[in-house]
This record gives C-alpha cells, sequence and structure tokens, in this order.
C-alpha cells in the first residue's frame, strides 16, 4: 500500500482489508476501535455510519466465553488457519513472503464476514432491544472518548502518585500481615495455600 511504514505492513495491510468490508452499508471489523484508531493516524477516510465491533457484539450476545479473539469466533463458524506466531515464527511480519501475507491477512477479513454474517440476524433484531442501546449508547461512544483520550494524553502529578504508591505498598503490607497472623505463615499469592487455611479454620468459599 503506497505511503505505509514498511516496518508495519502486516497492521496496514489488515486495516485496508477492514475498510473494505462493509455489508449493506455498515462498516465491521474485530476489534474495531483500535483498527479505526490506526486507520484515522495513517489517513483513512472513516465512514460516517455506525460502525460493529464483532468482538463486542459477541460479548454481549454471549458474555460467558472466556476468549473472544478472532481465530475464537472464527474457528467456532469452521474456519481455521495459522496463528499469527506460526506465521512470524522467529522472525517478524515484514520478513514473511508477500504471498503469505496477503493470504494471511485475506483471512482475517473471510473470517470477519463469516462471523458477522452469523452475528447479524441477531444484531439487526437488537435495533428493537436494550442490548441494542447498550452498544450504541454506551459501548461505542464509550470507544470513541478512550481513542480521544489516548490521542490527546492527560496531564498526571507524579509527585502525587509516587507518594500514593508507597502508601498503598504500606497498606497492603499491614493487610499481608495481619492476614498471616489469622490464617498462618502461607503464600497468599498461592490459591492453594489460602484455600487449605480457609478449610482448616472451617471456611468454605462459595463459588459462583
Amino acid at each position: 500500500i503506497p505511503g505505509m511504514p514498511r516496518i508495519n505492513y502486516f497492521t496496514s495491510l489488515k486495516k485496508a482489508l477492514y475498510a473494505l468490508a462493509r455489508f449493506q452499508g455498515i462498516f465491521i471489523g474485530h476489534t474495531l476501535r483500535t483498527d479505526l484508531q490506526k486507520m484515522k493516524k495513517w489517513g483513512f477516510r472513516i465512514p460516517s455510519q455506525i460502525q460493529y465491533d464483532i468482538s463486542l457484539i459477541e460479548h454481549l450476545q454471549n458474555s460467558t466465553k472466556r476468549r473472544y479473539g478472532l481465530k475464537e469466533l472464527a474457528k467456532e463458524k469452521g474456519i481455521e488457519y495459522p496463528s499469527y506466531e506460526k506465521i512470524v515464527g522467529d522472525g517478524d511480519f515484514d520478513s514473511v513472503p508477500e504471498a503469505v501475507a496477503s493470504n494471511y491477512n485475506g483471512m482475517d477479513l473471510v473470517a470477519t464476514a463469516r462471523v458477522w454474517d452469523e452475528q447479524n440476524p441477531k444484531t439487526l433484531l437488537l435495533h428493537h432491544t436494550s442490548l441494542s442501546k447498550i452498544y450504541t449508547e454506551l459501548l461505542w461512544p464509550l470507544g470513541e472518548v478512550l481513542n480521544a483520550m489516548e490521542e490527546r494524553g492527560l496531564q498526571i502529578d507524579s509527585d502525587y502518585l509516587t507518594r500514593l504508591e508507597i502508601q498503598l505498598s504500606c497498606d497492603r503490607q499491614l493487610i499481608e500481615d495481619q492476614l498471616k497472623v489469622y490464617l498462618g505463615p502461607i503464600n497468599l499469592n498461592s490459591s492453594r495455600q489460602v484455600l487449605e487455611a480457609l478449610n482448616g479454620l472451617g471456611i468454605t468459599p462459595q463459588y459462583k
């Protein structure tokens, strides 16, 4: 892609592919907030219509999953292809043959489209539900605010943060000492030891 920094070939091509992934006037992608941020930085024209992030939509439709990565979502739709790590190996994406890079990024596009195709009927129904409002009035606008905050940055009081870090460290140490008096000289970072200590005191945690 002319004008794109070569070191970001993979990212650039991926964003360009997403820019073509439009269905019925809807702009879609996976982890779209980050994609749009990069596209804007590189001079892409960002469409004004509502943008749909398939990872956010999947989380709205099913919040019980442990992971919402594109590879995981695609695998559920019967699409499997090598991970980024397998493609790159010990090198970086700049060393991957152009044909391989193109096919890999093309599969990202295909996977995004396939996931959207299955989400779409449900998503259209969301326009008449509270979930639609959560996405269009909360999640997506919040993403735009976060983008603006990242681009602008924020002023911090480093002296105050240093004092706060010291205070919190002291508070944490005090709490840990109190817990060890109660539970015994255990490693509080070990869930097994904490559980055994609680059981020894007749306390059985309730899992939810």
